[in-house]
């Protein structure tokens, strides 16, 4: 169990608790140490070994008598896999999602989920009109140019837990 404790609710704790608390944030003072940083670096990583070890499990067919990997699209024709830049949780060195899709492997240049005419060029990605930034952009947000049948990783996600 990981928990933020704060020194003056200290002394209310339970102390027949069976569950070891790490003390990760102090929030009587400004920052985070160098320890605590690296405590709460080492909880993720184990967190995310966890889930990269439970979702191949949740992706599984149990509809035959033989395993077979059921297999998931983000949009039309583009698999979610390590081999396609195209996946759900962080993984290697693709740390952050991709700020359109929210999928990890890629950024918005590349994005597969992304219709083809919008990757690549220099398109504002607010308006999604050429040969401006977000930053200047000054016209009305339109919908994100997606490809047809685009899941976001929240939908991918609630379909193998809830499927």
């Amino acid at each position: 169990m990981i928990t933020v404790i704060d020194k003056d609710k200290d002394k209310d704790k339970d102390k027949d608790s069976d569950v070891e608390d790490f003390e990760l944030i102090n929030c009587n003072r400004a920052g985070i140490s160098y320890g605590e940083l690296k405590q709460l670096h080492n909880v993720s990583m184990l967190a995310l070994s966890n889930v990269t070890k439970i979702i191949p499990y949740l992706s599984l067919s149990t509809s035959s008598s033989s395993v077979s990997p059921r297999i998931l699209y983000s949009s039309k024709d583009v698999l979610i896999s390590v081999t396609n830049n195209n996946w759900i949780i962080p993984y290697n060195q693709y740390k952050e999602a991709c700020k359109i899709c929210k999928y990890f492997g890629h950024s918005v240049k590349n994005c597969p989920n992304l219709k083809s005419q919008y990757r690549w060029g220099n398109y504002c990605l607010r308006c999604w009109k050429p040969r401006h930034n977000i930053s200047e952009c000054k016209n009305e947000p339109e919908v994100v140019p997606f490809n047809e049948e685009f899941r976001s990783p929240e939908e991918i996600v609630n379909f193998l837990i809830y499927k």
